[in-house]
C-alpha cells in the first residue's frame, strides 16, 4: 500500500510472504555425510516505510521490517534508515543503515547426525549494514558513483561442540556434519566505483570495480578469510549500435564484456 499523508510525507506498507517446502534426501558417498528430512514454513515480512522530502535537497526514508520463519519460529526486527542530500544539481550524497536477516541453507536445517536433525532450530544470520555513497552526473549521460560499505555479521551458525574453523557463511553445496549454534561473527568492508554512460550517440559502457575484505571467526575465535574474499572484482561492459538506413532502419549491435575476479 502507498499512501500520501501530506505534501512531504508518504507511507508505504505491506507484507511479503514466501512458502518454503523441504523434502530432502542427499548423501555424500565419500564422507557418508547426509542431509535428510522434510517440512515446510512461511517466510513472512510485514514492513513499513516512511518517506519524507523535507526540502528540495534533503530527503529521508525510515523503515521497519519484521521477519519470521514459521518452520522453526525464527524472528527478527529490522530497522532501516536512508538519508539523501543533493549537494548540487549534479551531485548527491547519501547514507544508509539497515539490520538484515537471512535464513539458512537447507543442508543446515536438515543435517542428519546420530542424534537426528539437531540444527532445525538454528535462527537467522543477522548483519548491520552501513553505506555511504557519492554520485556525480555530468554531460553526455555520464555518471560516477563511489560507495563505501561496512557489514558486521553476527548470529552466524558455527560449531557447537568443537573448536574449529567452520562457519555457515562458507557453505555453498557442501554438507554439514555437526551440531551448530548461532554464535559466529564476521565483517565485510569495501569500496565500489562505478562509471556509467547511458546509451547516447549509439554507444554505452559500464565500468565497475569493487575492492573489499571479508573475514569471519569460527568457534576457535580465529579471524580468517571467507571463501569469497578475493579482495577485488573488475567488470567492464560496453555496446555500440550501427544503423543501416533503407526503407526500414536496421540496427546492428556489438556488446563486449570483461569480468575479472580474484579467487582465493
Amino acid at each position: 500500500m502507498n499512501q500520501q499523508i501530506s505534501s512531504i510525507h508518504r507511507i508505504i506498507y505491506g507484507i511479503s510472504a514466501t512458502q518454503h517446502q523441504y523434502d530432502i534426501v542427499a548423501n555424500d558417498l565419500l564422507t557418508q555425510y547426509q542431509s535428510r528430512g522434510n517440512g515446510d514454513g512461511w517466510f513472512l515480512q510485514p514492513y513499513i516505510n516512511w518517506q519524507s522530502q523535507w526540502t528540495s535537497r534533503f530527503s529521508s526514508n525510515l523503515g521497519l521490517t519484521y521477519s519470521r520463519f514459521t518452520f522453526n519460529q525464527s524472528q527478527a526486527l529490522e530497522p532501516r534508515i536512508a538519508l539523501n542530500y543533493q549537494l548540487a544539481p549534479q551531485q548527491r550524497l547519501s547514507f544508509a543503515y539497515g539490520l538484515h536477516s537471512q535464513m539458512q541453507l537447507p543442508q543446515v536445517y536438515f543435517a542428519l547426525l546420530p542424534e537426528g536433525n539437531p540444527n532445525q532450530n538454528i535462527g537467522f544470520t543477522k548483519a548491520h549494514h552501513l553505506v555511504a555513497a557519492y554520485k556525480y552526473d555530468w554531460q553526455a549521460g555520464n555518471s560516477l558513483t563511489l560507495e563505501a560499505y561496512y557489514q558486521a555479521l553476527f548470529d552466524v551458525p558455527i560449531s557447537r561442540n568443537a573448536q574449529n574453523s567452520f562457519s555457515a557463511l562458507n557453505l555453498l553445496e557442501g554438507f554439514v556434519d555437526e551440531a551448530l549454534v548461532n554464535e559466529g561473527t564476521a565483517r565485510h568492508l569495501g569500496l565500489e566505483i562505478t562509471w556509467q554512460k547511458v546509451l547516447l550517440n549509439n554507444y554505452y559502457f559500464l565500468f565497475n570495480t569493487s575492492l573489499f575484505d571479508a573475514k569471519y571467526k569460527g568457534s576457535d575465535d580465529v579471524l580468517r578469510n571467507t571463501r569469497y574474499n578475493g579482495n577485488y572484482i573488475l567488470n567492464l561492459t560496453g555496446g555500440k549500435e550501427w544503423t543501416k538506413q533503407k526503407k526500414t532502419p536496421k540496427y546492428f549491435g556489438l556488446e563486449p564484456k570483461y569480468d575479472l575476479l580474484r579467487r582465493i
